[in-house]
Protein backbone atom coordinates (compact mmCIF):
# COMPACT_ATOMS: atom_id res chain seq x y z
CA UNK A 1 0.00 0.00 0.00
CA UNK A 2 1.31 3.45 -0.86
CA UNK A 3 0.14 6.95 0.13
CA UNK A 4 -0.43 9.45 -2.66
CA UNK A 5 -1.99 12.78 -3.45
CA UNK A 6 -4.35 12.20 -6.38
CA UNK A 7 -4.49 15.04 -8.95
CA UNK A 8 -6.79 13.72 -11.65
CA UNK A 9 -7.22 11.25 -14.49
CA UNK A 10 -6.01 11.28 -18.07
CA UNK A 11 -7.27 8.89 -20.78
CA UNK A 12 -4.80 6.13 -21.67
CA UNK A 13 -5.33 3.28 -24.14
CA UNK A 14 -8.34 1.32 -22.82
CA UNK A 15 -8.60 3.06 -19.45
CA UNK A 16 -7.28 5.94 -17.39
CA UNK A 17 -4.05 6.97 -15.71
CA UNK A 18 -4.23 8.33 -12.19
CA UNK A 19 -1.88 11.32 -11.89
CA UNK A 20 -0.48 11.06 -8.37
CA UNK A 21 2.34 12.41 -6.22
CA UNK A 22 4.04 10.39 -3.50
CA UNK A 23 3.91 11.84 0.00
CA UNK A 24 7.11 12.47 1.91
CA UNK A 25 10.34 14.44 1.79
CA UNK A 26 11.23 13.44 -1.76
CA UNK A 27 7.87 13.46 -3.53
CA UNK A 28 7.61 12.14 -7.09
CA UNK A 29 4.84 12.72 -9.63
CA UNK A 30 3.75 9.48 -11.31
CA UNK A 31 1.14 8.08 -13.62
CA UNK A 32 -0.40 4.80 -12.49
CA UNK A 33 -2.87 2.86 -14.65
CA UNK A 34 -6.03 2.94 -12.48
CA UNK A 35 -7.47 -0.59 -12.59
CA UNK A 36 -10.54 0.37 -10.56
CA UNK A 37 -11.21 3.76 -12.18
CA UNK A 38 -14.89 2.81 -12.56
CA UNK A 39 -15.24 2.72 -8.75
CA UNK A 40 -14.08 6.38 -8.52
CA UNK A 41 -14.90 8.08 -11.85
CA UNK A 42 -15.68 11.51 -10.35
CA UNK A 43 -12.73 11.63 -7.95
CA UNK A 44 -11.31 15.09 -7.26
CA UNK A 45 -7.91 16.00 -5.80
CA UNK A 46 -7.48 14.06 -2.55
CA UNK A 47 -5.21 11.91 -0.42
CA UNK A 48 -5.45 8.21 -1.15
CA UNK A 49 -3.98 4.79 -0.53
CA UNK A 50 -3.30 2.57 -3.53
CA UNK A 51 -2.04 -0.95 -3.92
CA UNK A 52 0.51 -0.65 -6.71
CA UNK A 53 1.94 -3.28 -9.03
CA UNK A 54 4.37 -3.13 -11.89
CA UNK A 55 5.13 -5.25 -14.93
CA UNK A 56 8.92 -5.49 -15.20
CA UNK A 57 11.06 -5.09 -18.30
CA UNK A 58 14.82 -4.75 -18.72
CA UNK A 59 15.42 -5.88 -15.13
CA UNK A 60 18.83 -6.31 -13.47
CA UNK A 61 19.57 -7.77 -10.04
CA UNK A 62 22.44 -7.03 -7.68
CA UNK A 63 23.50 -9.00 -4.62
CA UNK A 64 23.58 -5.85 -2.47
CA UNK A 65 23.81 -2.05 -2.58
CA UNK A 66 27.62 -2.07 -2.87
CA UNK A 67 27.52 -4.13 -6.07
CA UNK A 68 24.70 -1.92 -7.40
CA UNK A 69 26.70 1.27 -6.77
CA UNK A 70 29.84 -0.23 -8.36
CA UNK A 71 28.03 -0.80 -11.65
CA UNK A 72 26.18 2.52 -11.52
CA UNK A 73 29.50 4.31 -11.01
CA UNK A 74 31.05 2.43 -13.96
CA UNK A 75 28.25 3.48 -16.32
CA UNK A 76 27.89 7.02 -14.95
CA UNK A 77 24.40 6.49 -13.52
CA UNK A 78 23.71 8.46 -10.32
CA UNK A 79 20.49 6.69 -9.29
CA UNK A 80 20.36 5.76 -5.62
CA UNK A 81 19.65 2.17 -4.57
CA UNK A 82 16.06 3.25 -3.78
CA UNK A 83 15.03 5.64 -6.52
CA UNK A 84 12.41 6.23 -9.18
CA UNK A 85 12.34 8.32 -12.33
CA UNK A 86 8.98 8.71 -14.11
CA UNK A 87 9.47 8.12 -17.84
CA UNK A 88 5.90 8.78 -18.94
CA UNK A 89 4.83 11.63 -16.67
CA UNK A 90 4.60 15.26 -17.72
CA UNK A 91 5.16 17.68 -14.86
CA UNK A 92 3.00 20.81 -14.55
CA UNK A 93 4.53 23.50 -16.80
CA UNK A 94 7.20 21.16 -18.19
CA UNK A 95 8.20 21.76 -21.81
CA UNK A 96 8.37 18.49 -23.72
CA UNK A 97 8.27 17.20 -27.29
CA UNK A 98 4.94 17.56 -29.09
CA UNK A 99 4.67 13.81 -29.70
CA UNK A 100 5.22 12.90 -26.00
CA UNK A 101 2.52 10.53 -24.75
CA UNK A 102 2.02 10.12 -21.03
CA UNK A 103 2.28 6.56 -19.74
CA UNK A 104 2.71 4.65 -16.48
CA UNK A 105 6.37 3.75 -17.18
CA UNK A 106 9.10 4.36 -14.59
CA UNK A 107 12.80 3.65 -14.23
CA UNK A 108 13.24 2.32 -10.70
CA UNK A 109 15.73 0.83 -8.30
CA UNK A 110 14.85 -0.71 -4.98
CA UNK A 111 15.40 -3.37 -2.37
CA UNK A 112 13.68 -6.74 -2.65
CA UNK A 113 11.62 -7.14 0.53
CA UNK A 114 9.80 -10.38 -0.40
CA UNK A 115 10.02 -13.01 -3.14
CA UNK A 116 6.90 -14.98 -4.11
CA UNK A 117 7.30 -17.67 -6.79
CA UNK A 118 4.37 -18.21 -9.15
CA UNK A 119 3.56 -21.73 -10.26
CA UNK A 120 4.96 -22.39 -13.72
CA UNK A 121 2.60 -21.83 -16.62
CA UNK A 122 3.28 -20.78 -20.16
CA UNK A 123 6.78 -19.58 -21.00
CA UNK A 124 5.73 -15.96 -21.54
CA UNK A 125 3.87 -15.69 -18.22
CA UNK A 126 5.30 -14.28 -15.01
CA UNK A 127 7.01 -16.70 -12.64
CA UNK A 128 7.74 -14.37 -9.74
CA UNK A 129 6.30 -11.49 -7.70
CA UNK A 130 8.71 -9.27 -5.79
CA UNK A 131 7.80 -6.74 -3.13
CA UNK A 132 10.13 -3.84 -3.88
CA UNK A 133 10.88 -0.93 -1.55
CA UNK A 134 11.78 2.13 -3.59
CA UNK A 135 11.69 5.90 -3.19
CA UNK A 136 8.33 6.94 -1.79
CA UNK A 137 6.56 3.56 -1.88
CA UNK A 138 6.55 -0.22 -2.00
CA UNK A 139 5.10 -2.06 -4.98
CA UNK A 140 4.56 -5.60 -6.26
CA UNK A 141 6.74 -6.31 -9.30
CA UNK A 142 5.61 -9.03 -11.72
CA UNK A 143 8.34 -10.58 -13.81
CA UNK A 144 9.71 -13.62 -15.54
CA UNK A 145 13.28 -14.46 -14.60
CA UNK A 146 15.54 -17.47 -14.30
CA UNK A 147 17.78 -15.70 -11.77
CA UNK A 148 17.78 -16.67 -8.10
CA UNK A 149 16.47 -13.61 -6.28
CA UNK A 150 16.85 -13.14 -2.54
CA UNK A 151 15.45 -10.71 0.01
CA UNK A 152 17.92 -7.83 0.27
CA UNK A 153 18.94 -7.91 -3.40
CA UNK A 154 18.74 -4.64 -5.30
CA UNK A 155 16.57 -4.64 -8.43
CA UNK A 156 16.85 -2.05 -11.22
CA UNK A 157 14.79 -1.68 -14.37
CA UNK A 158 11.73 -0.30 -16.10
CA UNK A 159 8.17 -1.05 -14.98
CA UNK A 160 4.65 -0.31 -16.24
CA UNK A 161 2.73 0.68 -13.09
CA UNK A 162 -0.89 -0.22 -12.35
CA UNK A 163 -2.94 0.00 -9.19
CA UNK A 164 -6.20 0.03 -7.29
CA UNK A 165 -7.53 2.77 -5.06
CA UNK A 166 -7.96 1.20 -1.60
CA UNK A 167 -8.90 4.26 0.46
CA UNK A 168 -9.78 7.81 -0.51
CA UNK A 169 -9.85 10.83 1.81
CA UNK A 170 -11.42 13.74 -0.10
CA UNK A 171 -10.71 17.32 0.98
Amino acid sequence: MAKFIFHGYIPYEDGYLAKVTTEGEESISLNIFADNYKDYPELKECHCLMSVGGVATETQFFENEDKYYMLMQEIGNEMKAKDMIPLGTKEEGEIIAEDFEESPHVLYSGTVMEVTPIEEGKEEQFNCILTVETLGMNFQLLLRTEEEIKVGNVVYGIAWLFGDFEQVVEH
